[in-house]
């Protein structure tokens, strides 16, 4: 039950940092685009 528990909480974590790192990354490259442009 403990191990189950914490297994489903090891899976949360890593889809919370994962969606965080997706929303990094879009703004990241968003930021990027947005520069290249006004350089451009």
């Amino acid at each position: 039950m403990n191990s189950e528990l914490s297994k489903s909480l090891v899976m949360y974590r890593v889809k919370q940092s994962l969606h965080n790192g997706l929303i990094l990354l879009f703004f990241f490259f968003f930021s990027l685009g947005f520069v290249g442009l006004n350089i451009g």
